[in-house]
């Protein structure tokens, strides 16, 4: 029994992030397998009421496991976990550039605009602008974790934590204005690098936590989804929608969400299945663009429609499902073959050494 629950609780950050990337991928389902402003009602709903949990989770457990290369040299750092992030962002941004016009041209029938697809590619390097975002945004939080690693923790917190809440706090318009201009990495790093920092400095506390009483992690589960059902509140209009702009309130939200989702993690860790999609999350991240860009083109030749065919939400669902497969055989795949997607070369992290196994990369 005692070797059962080591086990179970050693298992939970795969299940945490195996919950995230499902999330994250449902939420791409939504955005990708129906118009804008046209999502089913319910699944649109559900997506926008997690955001409090989704990405806050993923980047602190992320965060739990990056102490060693934070405290390592910047060259262990960049050939060890930078290079690999770096390579497999700028291998995956490229090829969405083809993807893109495929998608615009073949299933939406979207205006291809030539001359701000070209833009958009030339500043793959350094603008992160496809729902692989978070690839751009994790070199980042290793970056300035090392660079600000002599400061005071609270120093650190505090700053980062101040700019989530300026961030979080902006109207909708200044938040679109900066997406379009700066991509979806830099303003990701604004919303959550204080959630790595937190995974890096409060490893101790958060591993405590995951092992306390089932007492204190329902309490903390049911704090969380107190924050959800504000959340929900909010969205429905039952609370006066005009709460969402009072400062500081989306991210005390997700920080009354992170207990919540470490606990849930705890108790979803004899789940084989979730734990199983936690540890291999590179591949179905980078790939599952790709399947719901494949199955709109399907069924619009199947069902011969003008443009992107109309989903439900068991369609979506099933499509995340079938996404999430994808992935894990994509992972299988390139551990013999076409390595170059999921791993760098030794060329580009400039060491000697084997290339880590890119289904646990991201943890």
């Amino acid at each position: 029994m005692a070797d059962r629950i080591a086990t179970t609780r050693l298992a939970w950050p795969d299940a945490g992030r195996g919950l995230a990337i499902v999330l994250v991928v449902l939420l791409h389902a939504e955005m990708m397998l129906s118009v804008p402003d046209d999502a089913p009602r319910a699944l649109h709903v559900f997506d926008e009421a997690v955001r409090v949990l989704r990405m806050p989770l993923f980047f602190t457990i992320a965060g739990l496991f990056a102490h060693k290369w934070v405290a390592g040299g910047w060259t262990t750092l960049w050939s060890g976990k930078i290079s690999l992030l770096y390579w497999v962002y700028l291998v995956w941004s490229l090829l969405w550039v083809p993807l893109r016009v495929f998608s615009r041209t073949q299933v939406t029938g979207d205006e291809l605009d030539v001359g701000s697809l070209a833009i958009s590619a030339a500043l793959i390097p350094v603008r992160a602008d496809t729902i692989i975002w978070f690839l751009w945004t994790l070199c980042l939080f290793f970056i300035a974790a090392k660079a600000i690693r002599r400061l005071p923790v609270g120093f650190q917190l505090g700053t980062a934590a101040a700019i989530a809440i300026v961030y979080t706090s902006l109207p909708n318009g200044a938040v679109a204005f900066l997406t379009q201009t700066t991509g979806y990495g830099y303003t990701g790093f604004a919303s959550y690098f204080v959630f790595f920092l937190v995974g890096l400095h409060g490893r101790s506390l958060i591993m405590r936590f995951a092992q306390s009483s089932l007492l204190l992690r329902t309490t903390a589960l049911a704090i969380g989804g107190l924050a959800l059902l504000i959340k929900l509140a909010l969205i429905l209009h039952i609370l006066d929608p005009g709460l969402q702009a009072l400062p500081g309130l989306q991210f005390a939200l997700e920080c009354a969400a992170l207990p919540a989702g470490i606990a849930l993690a705890t108790f979803l860790a004899r789940l084989t299945p979730l734990v199983h999609i936690g540890s291999r999350t590179l591949p179905v991240y980078v790939s599952h663009g790709f399947t719901f860009v494949a199955i709109a083109w399907i069924v619009k030749i199947a069902t011969a429609s003008d443009g992107l065919p109309e989903f439900g939400v068991p369609a979506m669902l099933l499509g995340t499902v079938l996404a999430v497969l994808v992935g894990l055989a994509l992972g299988r795949v390139t551990q013999t073959r076409l390595s170059w997607l999921l791993v760098q070369p030794r060329w580009f992290a400039r060491s000697r050494e084997r290339a880590p196994e890119p289904a646990v990369v991201t943890g």
